[in-house]
């Protein structure tokens, strides 16, 4: 992401977006909305090299709906990092949004959960149900059942997860990927 004054590497921030210096080389420093090259986040150059600009709190729910989902999706995941309280507002996005939007914000929550499982152990519940309905596009049910190779499921869930994932892996008409998710989680218990 750069470096500071004495050449050492400086830490991601997900709440920042970070743009080098050299866009505003030979340009004025002060842009109008519509002479601003392509790229450049702001009008001033901050710490040094770099110019930095403030994220504000991302509405994820209207983030879903300019339909680039997977752009979205990392977009997403680095907004949310491992905070609980901007996870629990994807998934009250997940939960309640239209089939759409809980389309496109079932991957952000497969990734999140990879890389953060600890977010994701009070929403399994509600998750394996997922699996279990017929309704449910098979977007959803592929990432919950990618999720649920990452994750570390307590005791009592066990058997409503393996036979969910046996009955994904039986029925033909599901599709390969869901299919390869629910064997890999289901062997992970066994």
């Amino acid at each position: 992401c750069g470096a500071d004054q004495d050449g050492q590497p400086v830490p991601f921030r997900p709440d920042r977006e970070v743009q080098p210096a050299f866009a505003y080389r030979g340009r004025s420093w002060r842009f109008s909305p519509f002479s601003r090259p392509a790229g450049v986040l702001s009008d001033r150059a901050i710490e040094g090299e770099f110019t930095v600009k403030r994220l504000k709190r991302l509405d994820i729910e209207k983030h879903f709906s300019n339909g680039r989902p997977r752009v979205n999706a990392r977009v997403i995941v680095d907004h949310i990092g491992g905070d609980l309280v901007r996870f629990a507002e994807l998934m009250r996005v997940f939960e309640r949004g239209d089939r759409r939007v809980q389309q496109y914000a079932a991957w952000p929550v497969s990734l999140v959960a990879e890389s953060h499982p600890e977010l994701i152990k009070p929403y399994l519940g509600k998750l394996i149900g997922y699996l279990e309905r017929s309704d449910v596009h098979n977007a959803v049910k592929r990432s919950v059942t990618r999720l649920l190779q990452f994750v570390e499921l307590p005791k009592r869930l066990h058997g409503r997860v393996f036979s969910s994932c046996l009955d994904l892996v039986l029925e033909p008409s599901e599709p390969i990927a869901v299919r390869c998710f629910a064997l890999t989680a289901a062997e992970r218990i066994a």
